[in-house]
């Protein structure tokens, strides 16, 4: 076999080739480590470039910088590295900070939303990892975006499955660090911990639509990417096995789509309208800004087709006025 190949390749990576089924799986995962090894390289480069210039602004800096309580004039100092009552914050711990108060808040006030990881069997190796990165960007804007944010918990954990094994690495970065990981990540089902009666599945192939939004109930999000079988109603599978309530948005209504577009939303966009939709109540707007703009008409788009709506409404308008006029003149 030939193609790209990494130049190392781990234990862990080794055991994902193991699993794979096809010969072009494995290409396709051969040329994902390549072209990942590459682009390291390259952050590695700019990363050290970065940290040259940033020495040499700090050498050129202290050059001009004087240290001590008192200045040339013998008067008192106050600015940092001086006589300074205040510590420099940086932006990092204020957001940190910010974002273990909206943690808290949540955990005691917010409304609770299940995301489903019980999707592993149905998705391939690298749907798993981006799913994840889905997962990562999710958690840290439901915290960052919002000052009433989702009370998130994750059912159907299983450790020895790909999206678990890749979501653990980064329980030791933030916000994970400030969440509740034996509380948070369950490997029980929804249905062992909360009431089957206020749980409500999300999934794009119910045959309702969620109209209003109820702030008691307990939305479920399945994990579920799929690139190649969008219409494979998985989610909506196991949700009329489970005996519970299931909608699906209400795109079609409020969502001018653009031709070719696909109607299937990442999770972390589902997450960002109903965050949008708890505090506005309006789905056309948490929809139009919540959902990526390369998927919706721009406004010139639907002024054309406004345009040729209301031409196609006056010639049908002058045709039948036509029609009469001739009836007049034969009677």
């Amino acid at each position: 076999m030939t193609g790209y190949v990494p130049s190392d390749i781990s234990g862990e990576q080794m055991s994902d080739l193991l699993c794979m089924e096809n010969e072009r799986q494995r290409k396709q995962y051969f040329r994902y480590l390549f072209l990942n090894e590459i682009r390291k390289r390259k952050d590695s480069i700019k990363r050290m470039k970065r940290r040259e210039r940033y020495q040499q602004y700090l050498n050129t800096r202290n050059e001009r910088r004087t240290f001590g309580i008192f200045d040339e004039n013998g008067q008192l100092s106050y600015q940092l590295w001086s006589n300074t009552l205040i510590g420099r914050i940086s932006s990092r711990n204020v957001s940190h900070i910010r974002s273990a108060q909206r943690l808290r808040y949540a955990s005691m006030f917010g409304q609770k939303l299940v995301i489903d990881l019980d999707y592993d069997d149905h998705m391939s190796l690298n749907e798993c990892r981006i799913q994840v990165n889905h997962i990562v960007r999710l958690v840290g804007e439901n915290l960052r975006t919002t000052d009433d944010p989702f009370d998130i918990y994750f059912t159907n954990c299983n450790y020895e499955k790909p999206t678990m094994k890749h979501l653990s690495r980064y329980f030791d970065t933030m916000p994970f660090q400030l969440m509740s990981l034996e509380q948070q990540f369950l490997r029980k089902s929804y249905l062992n911990v909360f009431d089957r009666k206020r749980l409500v599945y999300l999934t794009p192939n119910a045959s309702e639509t969620l109209t209003d939004y109820n702030h008691d109930d307990i939305y479920i999000i399945g994990a579920f990417l799929d690139k190649f079988n969008l219409n494979k109603p998985v989610s909506h599978t196991k949700a009329t096995s489970d005996g519970i309530r299931q909608y699906r948005l209400p795109l079609d209504q409020y969502v001018p789509w653009a031709s070719g577009s696909s109607k299937h939303l990442c999770i972390m966009h589902v997450v960002a309208i109903l965050n949008q939709m708890k505090l506005t109540n309006d789905w056309r707007q948490s929809l139009r800004e919540q959902i990526p703009k390369r998927k919706m008409k721009n406004f010139e788009q639907l002024d054309r087709e406004y345009r040729q709506q209301q031409l196609a409404y006056m010639k049908r308008k002058m045709s039948i006025m036509s029609d009469e006029n001739l009836m007049k003149k034969l009677n």
